[in-house]
Parts: C-alpha cells; structure tokens; sequence
C-alpha cells in the first residue's frame, strides 16, 4: 500500500492526509480516502479518494472540486491544542453518547481549516464524536455525540 500511495502522490503539489483505506468488492481493488493537507493543515472541505486497482492501471488522487475552496489561513497566534484537552475531555464525559460508547475516553485531533479561513482544532472523541475548538481562541465551535448506535 505504500508503494502505492507514493506512486498516487507522485503528482501532487500538496501533501494528502490519508484517513482510510477500504476494499473493493473485487480481489486486489482498494481505495484511500483523505483529505488534502498544507503547513500541517487539514482542508475541512477536501475529501481526497485515490482508487487501486492493480499494478497495470494508474492511480491518482481525485477530488471534488464542487465543494473545496482554497483558503488562504495564518498559524500565527494558535494556541497550543494541550490548552484545551481538560477543556473537551470536560464536555465529552458529560455526554451520555461518549460515556456509553466505551469505559474511556480518549481521542485524537488534527489542525483543520475552514472555507473562511479560520482555523480549528478537530478532536475525535472515542470513534463516534467529534469536538472543534478554535484554534486561537480555545472556544469551541461546534460539538458532535454519538454512540455509533442508529435509533
């Protein structure tokens, strides 16, 4: 897969943080799945896919350019994303979603970047969850629970 990926990669100008990887209904076939990144920067609207199908056709990312707006951002004045782990470890163990996903919580998060420009801190709550904090003011913009259980 790695091989792959490079061979994928070979023509971009911008780096891909990949965030899956599926198979194909046929034996061999598999594609990425990620999201273009800048300065260590995630696009929020850069949905990335990359298809492999064997080593006789060619791989490219592809992107849906209908939704994806280059935005011109400044890492100036972040703050760091420790500042704000109490902060959304707070909040999340007080959904009844996170508490009944898992016997703990824990997370992972990645700098991001809107279509206006502003910069956030995205944290992904066990699996299900999500949590954005702003990255230069600490307050959080938006917040997503759920268990991973359809109702």
């Amino acid at each position: 897969m790695i091989s792959q990926l490079e061979k994928a990669d070979k023509d971009l100008h911008d780096d891909v943080y990949v965030t899956g990887i599926g198979e194909a209904e046929q034996k061999g076939e598999f594609r990425f799945f990620g999201k273009m990144m800048n300065d260590g920067v995630t696009y929020d609207s850069a949905d990335m896919t990359c298809w492999y199908v064997d080593e006789t056709k060619s791989n490219a990312w592809s992107i849906d350019y209908s939704k994806f707006r280059r935005t011109e951002f400044s890492k100036n004045g972040l703050i760091p994303a420790e500042d704000v782990f109490e902060k959304v470890y707070e909040r999340a163990s007080q959904s009844d979603k996170v508490r009944q996903s898992a016997d703990e919580i824990t997370g992972t998060y990645l700098l991001a970047v809107d279509s206006t420009g502003t910069l956030y801190y995205r944290f992904t709550i066990n699996r299900y969850s999500t949590v954005d904090v702003d990255a230069k003011t600490g307050e959080i913009i938006f917040e997503r629970y759920w268990n991973g259980i359809y109702t």
